[in-house]
């Protein structure tokens, strides 16, 4: 039997960038003198201070949460801390501003990067005496994406008399000299930042901080995706313009997932396939979850996101959605699902290619990249409405035996039995620690079901497919999990 520390290990460090450099480096956090520590370019709350050196170390934090997810870079966190006062009667939420980088470790593994949005003092009556709080709060550093907005009209805001064609045009070509078909698509995205700063701040870029955070921190994990030429790459487009927006262009929903997470203290930016065929999905991390760790459970299944027509399109070529329905040519490039058709009408599922640029020329080339792609989502998105998904919490502990850290874009085998394997893929995470209490993990799954390797034909396509058959009786398999749950902790 294995025996865990229940004491939580983490630490929470800030830092403040110099905004004004080039180069990332960091400016002292002023005037804090309890203890008679000196001004740092860092101050770090710990779980214990005798993991500490002693300099600028902290045991003030009594809480926080963080939350990363395949949708949104921008997984908000709080920090919720003792309003201490210094000689001067300053508290924290007078040291840490907006802008501030927040650097959340547990098990000493950096798992959280997060940029600070605001400060915020409470206080409450409690029987009879003031309970009071500082809150810190903000989003990922990955929100940066998200958060920094490029307007592209006619011409651009600091009236340097380029405009958008003019920009375009030189981006295009930067990409034809740079990129060549078949090249991991990590160069792209490397020369769209590089385009998208120097764009917004032509030649200061070099003093621009903004660009050297995302420059110090940000990683592009794309290895696995390559150009498919020719494309029509033209990413700054009319009106609002962020580098989130002009990713999501270049690799489409829902044929490409684009997400952050945190390795080795960076934010790796991956771009993928959607990972449901079914060598993807197989070649996925999976972690079985110990049952003794769980404290809460909520699977549910719901029929809100059914599709009936699968359908791929290509703007820049002669099968672009309005020659296709011109031509009534819809069956060439699409799939129906002839069996819920009649039960939920028409859904319709489409995936757009923008930047590809195959025009009549390539008609049958076309033609079957869109329709294999078609065939593709019909079989990752038939079983929709026999999926679960929901919420699972753990108990946060120590990364050691089978209990490793659990990331987005990851598997969980949750319930097993003699005939069957349930998987979920995890498509969101919080974890929280609060002061008193146990460290939680909460895992948003989805995509719940019976896997193995299972071969289905698509309008005389053979597909291999991943998904074996719906759950059944889950029922009465999770009250089976809960109660075997409460035995085995007895024998403890």
């Amino acid at each position: 039997m294995s025996v865990y520390t229940r004491r939580p290990e983490w630490s929470v460090a800030i830092r403040r960038p110099d905004y004004t450099k080039a180069v990332l480096s960091y400016k002292a956090i002023h005037n804090w003198t309890v203890g008679g520590r000196t001004p740092a370019s860092k101050i770090e709350f710990v779980s214990s201070s005798d993991r500490s050196n002693g300099a600028n170390i902290y045991t003030d934090l009594i809480g926080y949460n963080y939350e990363n997810s395949l949708s949104n870079p921008a997984g908000a966190f709080d920090l919720t801390i003792v309003p201490i006062q210094d000689s001067t009667g300053l508290t924290w939420k007078d040291k840490i501003q907006a802008r501030d980088i927040v650097f959340i470790s547990e098990f000493g593994k950096v798992r959280y990067i997060g940029i600070v949005k605001g400060t915020g003092y409470s206080m409450s009556m409690n029987n009879g005496k003031p309970k009071r709080q500082v809150t810190i709060n903000g989003v990922s550093i990955g929100g940066m994406m998200q958060s920094f907005n490029l307007p592209m009209n006619t011409y651009l805001w600091f009236g340097s008399g380029k405009n958008n064609e003019i920009e375009n045009d030189k981006f295009a070509g930067a990409m034809g000299s740079s990129v060549a078909d078949g090249q991991s698509v990590s160069n792209i995205f490397n020369l769209i930042n590089e385009g998208f700063f120097s764009v917004t701040f032509g030649s200061s870029v070099s003093s621009v901080g903004f660009k050297s955070v995302v420059d110090a921190f940000f990683e592009f994990d794309a290895d696995d995706v390559v150009a498919f030429y020719p494309m029509l790459l033209r990413p700054f487009q009319e009106k609002s313009n962020t580098l989130w927006t002009i990713y999501r262009q270049i690799l489409p929903e829902p044929v490409y997932e684009i997400f952050g997470k945190y390795v080795n203290g960076k934010y790796k930016v991956v771009c993928r396939e959607t990972p449901f065929d079914n060598d993807d999905w197989k070649n996925l991390p999976i972690t079985e979850l110990n049952p003794l760790y769980l404290l809460d459970q909520n699977i549910n299944d719901t029929d809100g996101e059914v599709f009936t027509h699968f359908f791929s399109t290509m703007p820049n070529s002669a099968y672009s959605g309005l020659e296709v329905y011109a031509l009534n040519e819809l069956d060439e490039v699409s799939i129906f699902d002839t069996e819920k058709l009649p039960i939920y009408g028409y859904r319709q599922l489409e995936a757009i290619f923008p930047f590809y640029d195959l025009d009549n020329g390539d008609r049958l080339k076309a033609k079957e990249f869109l329709k294999n792609n078609s065939v593709r989502l019909y079989s990752w998105y038939v079983n929709n409405v026999e999926f679960q998904s929901g919420t699972i919490t753990m108990m946060t502990v120590p990364e050691k035996d089978n209990n490793e850290y659990i990331d987005i874009g990851e598997r969980i085998q949750y319930l097993k039995g003699a005939n069957y394997s349930i998987e979920f893929y995890v498509e969101g995470i919080k974890r929280t620690m609060t002061y008193g209490d146990k460290m939680s993990s909460v895992y948003s799954v989805t995509r719940g079901y019976e896997y193995g390797t299972k071969q289905i034909t698509v309008e005389g396509k053979s597909v291999t497919t991943p998904q074996i058959k719906k759950i059944t009786q889950l029922g009465r398999k999770l009250i089976q999990s809960e109660r075997d749950i409460f035995q085995e902790a007895g024998k403890l």
